[in-house]
C-alpha cells in the first residue's frame, strides 16, 4: 500500500500529499463473501505541503457551508432523511468497517456526516450497477 504523503527529493520540507477528493469504485474480491465488498480507490487529487508550517499527513477540510451538504451531521441524507448506507442498498444494516470518526458501518470511505457529496451508483463485480435513488 502507498503512503498518501510523497517527500520531495529536491525540496524536503515541500511534500505531495493527496486530498480529501478521492474517488471510489466498489469491489468483490475472488475469495471473499459477495456479501462484503471493499471500496477501491480510482485516482485522487494532490496538493503541495509544506512541513515547516503543516502536519501533512493530516488533510484539514474546509468548513462545510449549509447550502452544499448532501447528509447532515448524523449522516442522514438532508434531501430525505434516510440514513442510506453507502452500498446504496436500502434494507442494509451497515456492511461497511465501523467509521473511525462517527463508528457508523454505513459510511464507506469517508464519514457520511456533513458530508458535500454521495454515490449516484456502484457498480459490482460481474456488471450488475446500483443506482442511487435518491441522487438528485
Amino acid at each position: 500500500m502507498q503512503d498518501s504523503v510523497l517527500v520531495s527529493p529536491e525540496n524536503p520540507p515541500e511534500q505531495k500529499i493527496c486530498t480529501g477528493d478521492w474517488f471510489y469504485e466498489v469491489k468483490h474480491f475472488e475469495d471473499c463473501d459477495v456479501a462484503v465488498s471493499y471500496p477501491v480507490a480510482r485516482s485522487c487529487t494532490c496538493a503541495s505541503c509544506n512541513t515547516l508550517s503543516t502536519d501533512c499527513g493530516r488533510v484539514q477540510r474546509d468548513s462545510v457551508g449549509a447550502k452544499s451538504r448532501v447528509y447532515d451531521s448524523r449522516g442522514l441524507l438532508l434531501s430525505s432523511g434516510k440514513d442510506l448506507c453507502d452500498c446504496l442498498d436500502g434494507d442494509c444494516m451497515g456492511c461497511f468497517f465501523p467509521c473511525p470518526e462517527c463508528e457508523s458501518r454505513r459510511c464507506g470511505v469517508e464519514c457520511r456526516c456533513d458530508r458535500k457529496w454521495l454515490y449516484e451508483q456502484v457498480e459490482v463485480e460481474g456488471g450488475e450497477i446500483i443506482r442511487n435513488k435518491f441522487a438528485v
